[in-house]
C-alpha cells in the first residue's frame, strides 16, 4: 500500500486560505475580517503588540496567486495558523468576558480550528464544510419553555450578537422578551433571527461536514499544532 502523498507548500497555503475564507463567511467573524482602528482605540495599540486580522492574512495568503508561493510572508502553515490565533488572543487580551466580540471569538475560534484540522489532515481528496446547528426542538414546539434560556441574537445593522436572558414570551405576537447584559429590553421573534443558544442543554456550536455525507471521524485528524504557549 502506498503511503498517503504529502501535501506540497503550495496545497497547505491554499487550505489555509480556504479555511481563512469559509470562516470569514461567518457572522460571527465579522469584527476580525480589518484591522482595529486604532485612532478610534488608542489603547488598543498600547496593549497589543502584534496584531492581526483575517481579511490581512487572507490578502497576504491570495498573493501567492501573483507572487508565487514561495515568496509569501509566511514560510509555512505553522506561521498562518500562529497569525491567527493571535487574532483570537488579542481580542480575549483587549475585551472582557462580557464583551459581545469576545464570545463571538469563542464561537468561531473552535469553527475554525475544526475545519482547519480536517482540511489539513483529509485524505483521499474528501471535501469539509461548516454547518449551522439546527435551533432546539423546542423553540418549534413549544417556545415559551424557552423563558430562562441564554442567548445571542444577530444583528446584522451592528455587525454583532447581543447577549441576554429570555424573561418573557408573548404567544399573540410570537416574540421573547429579552433582557440584555447591558439592561436593555426589547421583544424578539426568534424564527427570524441568527440565535445563539445558552443553557443546561444547548451551546451554540459550528459543526463540520464532510461533502460525501458520511460521518466526520475527527479521531483520524490531528489536533491543532499551535498551543496557546506557542503563540506566545
Amino acid at each position: 500500500v502506498q503511503p498517503p502523498k504529502q501535501k506540497s507548500l503550495k496545497d497547505k497555503f491554499l487550505i489555509a486560505f480556504s479555511v481563512i475564507r469559509d470562516v470569514m463567511k461567518l457572522p460571527e467573524s465579522y469584527p476580525f475580517h480589518d484591522p482595529v482602528d486604532v485612532t478610534l482605540f488608542p489603547l488598543y495599540g498600547k496593549m497589543i503588540k502584534e496584531p492581526r486580522d483575517l481579511g490581512t492574512i487572507r490578502k497576504q495568503l491570495d498573493a501567492g496567486r501573483d507572487i508565487g508561493w514561495d515568496n509569501l510572508t509566511y514560510e509555512s502553515e505553522k506561521e498562518v495558523l500562529r497569525d491567527v490565533k493571535l487574532v483570537w488572543k488579542n481580542c480575549r487580551q483587549f475585551n472582557h468576558p462580557e464583551d459581545p466580540v469576545y464570545k463571538q471569538s469563542l464561537v468561531v475560534e473552535p469553527a475554525f480550528d475544526a475545519l482547519w484540522n480536517l482540511r489539513m489532515g483529509c485524505k483521499g481528496g474528501r471535501k469539509y464544510h461548516i454547518v449551522t446547528p439546527a435551533k432546539p426542538a423546542v423553540v418549534v414546539k413549544s417556545p415559551s419553555k424557552c423563558v430562562g434560556f441564554r442567548v445571542g441574537v444577530w444583528w446584522p445593522r451592528s455587525y454583532c450578537f447581543f447577549y441576554g436572558t429570555i424573561v418573557d414570551y408573548d404567544k399573540a405576537t410570537e416574540k421573547h422578551k429579552i433582557h440584555y447584559d447591558d439592561d436593555q429590553f426589547q421583544s424578539v421573534n426568534l424564527q427570524k433571527h441568527q440565535i445563539h443558544w445558552f443553557d443546561d442543554k444547548f451551546e451554540f456550536r459550528y459543526a463540520c461536514a464532510a461533502a460525501d455525507g458520511l460521518p466526520v471521524e475527527y479521531k483520524e485528524v490531528a489536533e491543532v499544532e499551535s498551543s496557546e504557549e506557542e503563540v506566545e
